[in-house]
């Protein structure tokens, strides 16, 4: 791969000069093979951010300078684009540079495709690495010398900055809408996506939608508006106009738009088109998600007519593989009297891998399903192809309870075993932050659970070795299933692939057992999984490790006998009389209707080796529990705000809004989402209370240049971040390019988190561009501290990383705080 360069302030117009209405395209480059690897790292080494963009000052490439990494040496040359922005180079691309010079300061759209990050003047922006069609970002483009660098390539890029007529942008190219029934009402929810061109905010928005057509007339107001270069999504209800029906046969229907906000601009009108489909047929539904109130949709194939089958039917969740949408899986389905077939979207085409966010929206869409059509909780199936069929597994062993059978078509087993995950010193940290990952370490999960295994013999996309591996590790473990490989078929081979006679075959007839009289469980996150039939997992001794409980209980459920690994709390609900957990005996117990808990007390008066005391509760609200827990990245799980600090210096508050507004940017391509951005003076106003309360907070910046701060974290929370200084437990380090990620309660509230994205200084804050939060496979635990020799060192330059315990307090840190200060 190569770094590209834009080497000279040469420059190419559409048209005859830089009017606001031109195209502008780059064309002389200069290129860098890769010095360091990347992968799915939460720190790595970064040879050319730490030279050129650590300081965004700092003095740009020139032809012939080398550069050292982990990989080796590099030297950069010229390369150039074509007249459409096209880059190529005959050894690829893996950074690029270019210096632009312009007469005015302009304000356009940068897109940037095949590529994930565009830096401008040390500013960081999203690409569209993966070709969806975004047409850009809002950038900020200023007289005289610009300079621009692309990394993240996936081969070749193209960047073309685009000229808008207005401030206020409608992003047609990824709006969110449902399918409309033929013959039946409007209704559901659509979402418009609009960008703020300009560099100052746009304080209200409103979008007009309807009022033509078979559309009422509706008006939606997002009284926050946009941060500049801002982003944002916002919803619009579908609501049927009286008087107008839809017609029988399907045909779009365009949608009304007035859009409106920006100062000096009147309200533009745009249309946006609304497909039907014939009742009856495959279709998208939409529905509102709990992880950031945005839209989102699924594909779903109602089931064949059969008055029969009424009340019996179940549901099937089919994960599709990369690249794909929704509606393309569920046209692989044939309509089956027994099913419903919902076919999430993993909250785009690539998503996260059916983890993290793609897992949650899995979880979003089946309890959907399972809400507005009253179907069964005990009979939810699950199935999926390639990236998909990963995702079958990766759900199904993270959650066994929620499947009555589970189908992996095409499917790899993990991170580790398709592809790989970079070795480093402190591996062991990372991957006990991501154990939801570790699909063989949870494997046994599936014990008992109907399980069809297909794959084509001659797939070269994901080889069937993946497939006869977790054949030969079901075996291994003594987990039933049927199979079929199909003779020289490749990766995808049909709809068959997907709608294959023995997948459903297996799921007939089947339904989650209810409360058996044995049960073995593990578990990697109680955030994730905690609840196994008659039992939950509250807490763990040690978080990062495996949890696992075994037992067997009387058939009326007055009696228990369990074991335990790594459990510090876990409930029982069954109506207990008596129990032995690890040999200790419980007799005389008075049975409750919610169950009765058992805690781990390390010591007392009686034995010094611990005992397991009886309780009639969970955890007090102050400690962790599956609702409120790390590790760090499960503060984006719940309708989070990035609140970047102002009480700092002018050079610091462009910092840390920039970088806010790139991780909301990551989330709004990746998640197709919207992560509220705010001032912390707007979080503190008071008129904006309403808008804050019950969410998660994420923070930039640190006590001193972040009002809100010390109004969301306890004032004995254990980490203290300030300017040039980080405090944890009785270690202290120094400087401004300190940086740290963790995770604690938030403060007045019982079930929310604030994580933040820590810096002592201008250079810390710029750390955070070299993070990967939203990359599956890439786990933070509670805590990190770090410096700018993680540019250089990786894993051997972090200071400080781990678990708060139970009660959110620090631990022993096992040697990791070395090179503090007492």
């Amino acid at each position: 791969m190569l770094i590209l360069l834009l080497l000279t302030s040469s420059i190419f117009f559409r048209a005859s000069d830089d009017s606001v209405n031109q195209d502008l395209v780059v064309k002389e480059w200069l290129a860098l093979e890769a010095v360091d690897g990347r992968g799915r790292r939460p720190f790595r080494p970064d040879a050319v951010f730490s030279q050129y963009l650590l300081d965004s000052e700092s003095s740009p490439p020139k032809v012939g300078e080398i550069l050292e990494g982990e990989l080796g040496k590099a030297t950069w040359v010229s390369a150039s684009a074509d007249d459409e922005g096209n880059f190529s180079s005959p050894n690829g691309a893996a950074w690029a540079y270019a210096k632009l010079k312009l007469e005015r300061d302009i304000v356009l759209l940068a897109d940037l495709q095949g590529a994930s990050t565009l830096f401008l003047n040390g500013v960081a922006f999203s690409g569209d690495p993966y070709r969806f069609g975004y047409q850009g970002y809002p950038v900020a483009l200023r007289k005289g010398d610009n300079h621009i660098f692309v990394t993240g390539t996936r081969g070749n890029f193209q960047l073309a900055f685009h000229a808008r007529p207005t401030k206020l942008v409608f992003a047609d190219w990824t709006s969110t809408t449902p399918h409309l029934l033929s013959g039946g009402a409007v209704g559901g929810e659509a979402s418009v996506a609009l960008m703020n061109l300009s560099t100052e905010p746009i304080p209200l928005l409103y979008v007009v939608a309807g009022g033509v057509g078979p559309f009422a007339r509706r008006r939606s107001l997002v009284p926050w508006g946009i941060e500049p270069l801002g982003v944002t999504r916002v919803p619009v209800d579908l609501l049927a106009r009286d008087g107008h029906q839809l017609p029988e046969e399907p045909e779009p229907q365009k949608l009304y738009l007035s859009l409106g906000g920006a100062s000096n601009e009147d309200a533009q009108v745009q249309w946006l088109d609304i497909g039907m489909k014939k009742e009856g047929q495959a279709h998208l539904q939409t529905f509102r998600s709990g992880m950031d109130n945005t839209v989102q949709q699924f594909g779903l194939v109602p089931p064949a007519e059969d008055s029969s089958m009424e009340g019996e039917r179940g549901l099937v969740i089919s994960l599709h593989g990369a690249s794909v949408k929704p509606m393309s899986q569920a046209n692989c389905f044939t309509p089956k009297k027994e099913w419903w077939i919902a076919c999430p979207t993993n909250r785009s085409p690539y998503g996260f891998d059916w983890q993290d966010w793609g897992r949650l929206d899995a979880y979003e869409v089946r309890d959907l399903m399972l809400d507005r059509f009253d179907l069964p909780r005990d009979k939810v199936a699950l199935t999926g192809h390639s990236m998909g069929g990963h995702g079958a597994w990766h759900l199904a062993v993270n959650n066994p309870d929620a499947w009555c059978a589970v189908a992996p078509s095409a499917g790899w087993c993990s991170f580790d075993t398709y592809g790989s995950r970079p070795e480093g010193s402190l591996k062991g940290l990372w991957f006990g932050a991501d154990g939801a990952s570790d699909t063989l370490g949870l494997l046994s999960n599936l014990q008992g659970k109907p399980l069809y295994v297909l794959h084509g013999e001659a797939d070269d996309n994901v080889p069937v070795s993946e497939a006869k591996d977790m054949m030969a590790a079901c075996e291994a473990q003594g987990i039933e299933f049927d199979f079929h490989l199909e003779p020289g078929a490749g990766h995808w081979w049909g709809n068959q692939c997907m709608d294959w006679p023995g997948i459903f075959k297996t799921f007939a007839g089947q339904t989650v057992p209810q409360s058996p009289l044995q049960l073995d469980f593990r578990t990697a996150d109680p955030g994730i999984d905690s609840a196994h039939h008659w039992v939950t997992v509250e807490q763990f001794l040690r978080y990062g490790e495996k949890a696992h409980l075994s037992g067997e209980r009387e058939k009326d459920g007055s009696g228990v006998v369990m074991t335990t690994e790594n459990v510090r709390y876990f409930r029982v609900n069954l109506p207990l009389e008596r129990a032995t957990i690890d040999g200790q005996k419980f007799s005389s117990i008075e049975p409750s209707p919610h169950g009765v808990w058992f805690v781990w007390s390390e010591s007392t008066q009686t034995s010094k080796e611990g005992r397991w005391q009886l309780r009639y509760g969970g955890p007090p609200s102050t400690e962790k529990s599956p609702n409120r827990t790390g590790p760090f990245k499960r503060a984006f799980d719940k309708s989070f705000v990035l609140i970047y600090g102002t009480i700092g210096s002018e050079k610091e508050t462009e910092e840390l809004l920039a970088r806010a507004r790139y991780d909301s940017e990551i989330w709004f391509y990746r998640a197709n989402g919207h992560a509220r951005l705010c001032s912390d003076r707007e979080f503190l106003d008071p008129d904006s209370q309403e808008d804050f309360t019950h969410r998660n907070i994420i923070l930039y910046g640190n006590t001193e240049n972040n009002a809100a701060w010390d109004t969301v974290l306890a004032d004995d929370h254990p980490i203290q971040v300030s300017k040039n200084k980080i405090r944890l437990g009785s270690q202290t380090w120094k400087g401004d390019d300190l940086g740290a990620t963790f995770v604690l309660p938030r403060k007045g509230e019982h079930e929310t988190l604030v994580a933040a994205f820590a810096s002592t200084g201008i250079a810390g804050a710029r750390l955070g561009y070299t993070l990967a939060p939203f990359i599956s496979g890439v786990g933070y635990p509670d805590y990190t501290v770090f410096n700018s020799q993680v540019l250089q060192s990786g894993d051997d330059a972090i200071l400080a990383a781990g678990w708060w315990n139970e009660a959110w307090k620090l631990k022993e840190m096992k040697g990791l705080e070395e090179g503090g200060e007492e």
